[in-house]
């Protein structure tokens, strides 16, 4: 809560229109303790185009009093408003000074639903979200599109994720087969040639016979040979 000393000022801004106790404004009273003796202190509050002012329920600590300023008082804008300390003692009666008092404008509360200019804008912001999303997949399609090299070609095809096609990058491939392709046993064209399953299986046929054991590097020589 931000405090306003009012000593010492000619207008008291209370904050702006609406706000709750965001705002506590302090009077210090001693020197009428001094002359008058334990009293008690009262404030009137005038707002803009009220016609009658109403008390301030206000708090004492020691010679301060505290007045913590609420939406009521911040209700009403668009020009000054008054206050005055009143200090009783029996018959007593002693008045401070008329301070101003100003609330700045504020906007009222948000509707559940934006005008027509508004709406085109959230309009824009939803289609650019959506736009992303897309993006975002289509990225995540073109991650699992490897590149591969064509045998009729001799060049590297590549995913092209705006035609979600394959498409010829013109980059030889001079019809070699990847260190990859043929640790799994595919051709150029990136499948599995029936020559090559049958040699492997001949093989780990013919090693079983002698070796119960055949460990994973075996089957990848094989595989390489």
């Amino acid at each position: 809560m931000k405090k306003i000393q009012a000593n010492g000022l000619t207008e008291l801004p209370l904050g702006h229109q609406g706000e709750n106790l965001a705002r506590q404004i302090v009077f210090d009273i001693r020197d009428w303790e001094s002359l008058y003796g334990p009293g008690t202190a009262e404030l009137i509050c005038q707002r803009p185009g009220d016609a009658v002012p109403y008390p301030v329920a206000v708090k004492r600590n020691g010679y301060l009093v505290l007045w913590d300023v609420t939406a009521g008082d911040t209700a009403m804008t668009g020009g000054c408003g008054q206050c005055e300390l009143r200090y009783l003692v029996g018959e007593v009666v002693a008045k401070s000074r008329v301070w101003k008092t100003w609330t700045e404008p504020a906007m009222g509360p948000a509707g559940e639903t934006p005008p027509e200019a508004q709406q085109s804008w959230m309009d824009q912001v939803l289609e650019s979200g959506a736009q992303a999303v897309r993006a975002a997949e289509r990225a995540e399609r073109s991650a699992v599109r490897q590149p591969y090299p064509s045998r009729e070609t001799e060049t590297w095809w590549v995913w092209d994720p705006d035609t979600e096609t394959y498409r010829d990058s013109g980059q030889p491939s001079v019809g070699e087969v990847s260190d990859h392709s043929r640790l799994t046993g595919r051709d150029a064209d990136n499948q599995h040639p029936i020559g090559a399953i049958t040699q492997l299986s001949n093989e780990l046929n013919s090693r079983l016979t002698v070796s119960s054991t055949i460990t994973a590097l075996d089957i990848i020589k094989m595989m390489e040979e």
